[in-house]
């Protein structure tokens, strides 16, 4: 009860507003709360328990190096759990029809990438009405992808699991012999399905309003953009990335670093030509060709694209985690089936050694992942992470001192910490009330 009258509290004091609200769920609360303490942290007036106190700060250098992990789903996109759902069915079939010229992501294997999903998926929640799995094998779209990818690496009966995986479909659908066509289309879905969202969408409208700002009043030009989508919603937002051309990485001069670590859709590659951007926005949703494709998706030939492939990007990417002045994961989990990504970023991040003039003491962590149940135990996973290697590299945890100061220098014991903040919030929600100052706050 206490949870669901927090709304009810009266804010007293100069300078405040009251919010007011009979009702909240606690989740609602917490998001609430935790909106309040982002607000509080820049010196705006902050609600406590029954009266309201203004937190008057030094000034903040904002001129460092962030470094943001995105991955978020926003704006429609869709959530792990819709990924090749029946829902998704009619949803790309209307964007990405026959008739708009989507052969390859409308024909004869294609429709057989879901019923074959769906057979042997072991979560029931997932399933469409009336469907039944056949056998239990994978949990979610992901580690189906994860384990048509690794077996179409080897289609050899001798590999047990492509054996397995093709008598699991000639029981369940007669795809024997198709684990690479379907590896192929399966590609095309989960490509198509992240970037429905976004054709023809109205940039322009309210729900856009937090994104512009942050392209606008928080991305500063010495940051790197680390996103793990597929999907143009950061060139739609005119934060174009950064090229790469055969072996050489080209940045634009003043610009943002803006690195897509899985690839895009509208990328091609060969063995001759090396990586470029194709014409056509949507290259990867109807090529003919799928080793033309760069798209990162669960499996072994992900590393294979990403050691080879997107290799130069990888590269500065580790280099900006190195040295980072402050480091944003904004809808980035960590993925189980991701264990490279891990391995490669949490191991850049140990590295950090902080700024060698000493200027910058503390190096902050922010982790926005949501508001659920489930979004605060993805948060808590990543920061027990994060604590791992940054106590392991001879950081401090700034929960560890003895006492929190908020005021004057840190004594010489006290540097080379580190502080992790977690935020129950949407990107949204965080993207709507941060400052730029925020980022680098160290105290």
């Amino acid at each position: 009860m206490a949870a669901e009258r927090e709304g009810e509290r009266a804010a007293e004091g100069k300078g405040c507003v009251l919010l007011k609200a009979k009702r909240l769920s606690k989740w609602h609360a917490d998001r609430w709360k935790a909106l309040a303490r982002v607000v509080a942290r820049v010196g705006h007036s902050g609600v406590g328990t029954g009266h309201c106190r203004r937190v008057r700060l030094a000034a903040i250098n904002t001129s460092g190096q962030a470094a943001v992990l995105a991955g978020w789903s926003v704006l429609g996109g869709p959530l792990l759990t819709r990924l090749l759902s029946a829902e998704s069915i009619q949803d790309v079939a209307t964007r990405f029809s026959r008739e708009l010229f989507f052969a390859e992501l409308n024909g004869q294997v294609a429709n057989k990438v879901r019923p074959f999903y769906w057979a042997g998926l072991s979560d029931d929640a997932l399933l469409p009405v009336g469907r039944r799995a056949q056998e239990r094998l994978w949990a979610n779209a992901e580690e189906f992808l994860d384990i048509l990818d690794t077996a179409a690496e080897n289609p050899d009966p001798a590999n047990p699991l492509a054996r397995r995986l093709d008598t699991f479909g000639s029981h369940h659908g007669n795809y024997r012999g198709e684990l690479s066509a379907l590896r192929g289309a399966a590609r095309r879905l989960i490509a198509a399905e992240c970037a429905a969202f976004l054709k023809d969408a109205p940039s322009a409208g309210e729900r856009w309003d937090p994104y512009w700002r942050w392209q606008s009043d928080l991305v500063g030009k010495s940051d790197t953009i680390l996103t793990f989508n597929y999907d143009p919603l950061l060139e739609t937002l005119h934060l174009l990335p950064t090229d790469i051309l055969e072996d050489a990485p080209i940045g634009r001069t003043g610009d943002t670093s803006v690195l897509k670590l899985h690839g895009s859709i509208d990328w091609a590659a060969t063995e001759q030509q090396g990586i470029w951007r194709s014409k056509d926005p949507y290259f990867a949703l109807d090529a003919k060709n799928e080793k033309s494709i760069v798209l990162g998706t669960p499996g072994t030939s992900k590393k294979n694209t990403i050691m080879k492939v997107l290799k130069p990007l990888w590269d500065l990417g580790e280099a900006a985690l190195r040295a980072a002045d402050a480091i944003v994961f904004v809808g980035y989990r960590f993925p189980e089936t991701d264990a490279h990504a891990r391995q490669r970023l949490l191991g850049a991040i140990r590295a950090n050694k902080g700024d060698p003039n000493g200027k910058r003491t503390v190096l902050p962590i922010h982790i926005v992942l949501g508001g659920s149940v489930e979004s605060t135990r993805h948060a808590q996973r990543s920061a027990s992470m994060l604590r791992f290697v940054c106590s392991a590299a001879s950081r401090r945890d700034w929960a560890s001192l003895p006492s929190n100061p908020t005021t004057g220098p840190l004594d010489k014991d006290s540097r080379n910490l580190f502080r992790i903040f977690e935020h129950p919030l949407f990107a949204q929600d965080f993207f709507s009330v941060v400052e730029r100052e925020d980022i680098f706050r160290e105290r």
